[in-house]
């Protein structure tokens, strides 16, 4: 749109200015990039704390090699529940299979970390429970 305000034309270049002598010349024109960077946001501080915590409680279980005789005494007790049931049942006792030692190495290596998760949400909120995922 241009409006006319005695002879000049708002919004349009002079007849008489010569080229490039129009105000808007002298501003160079720059686009910002269409897709800036984001904050990455993890949630609020507490639970930022509560992670780092639990990743470091992670590490310190992995470096004191406690997986490893958890599992080493879960393995045992069920090696020794198998033979009592097989004893019980008349049966040849026969070792876990490969997939029921992995089941139980799994099973106890959840167990210790929900324990240790557990205990630590206990006494950071208490009488608050937490339910714990895998």
């Amino acid at each position: 749109m241009q409006k006319e305000i005695g002879r000049t034309i708002i919004g349009c270049p002079s007849k008489d200015m010569p080229i490039g002598a129009h105000p808007m010349t002298n501003i160079l024109p720059y686009q910002l990039p269409l897709r800036q960077r984001l904050p990455q946001i993890v949630g609020n501080h507490d639970y930022r704390v509560f992670r780092e915590t639990l990743q470091r409680m992670a590490e310190i279980i992995r470096l004191s090699d406690m997986d490893e005789v958890v599992v080493r005494y879960c393995l045992e007790q069920a090696e020794e529940q198998a033979r009592k049931q097989a004893k019980q049942r008349g049966k040849r006792f026969r070792s876990l299979s490969g997939r029921q030692q992995r089941w139980v190495q799994r099973s106890a290596r959840e167990a210790l970390r929900c324990g240790v998760a557990r205990s630590l949400v206990g006494r950071l909120v208490p009488g608050v429970q937490l339910p714990l995922g895998r």
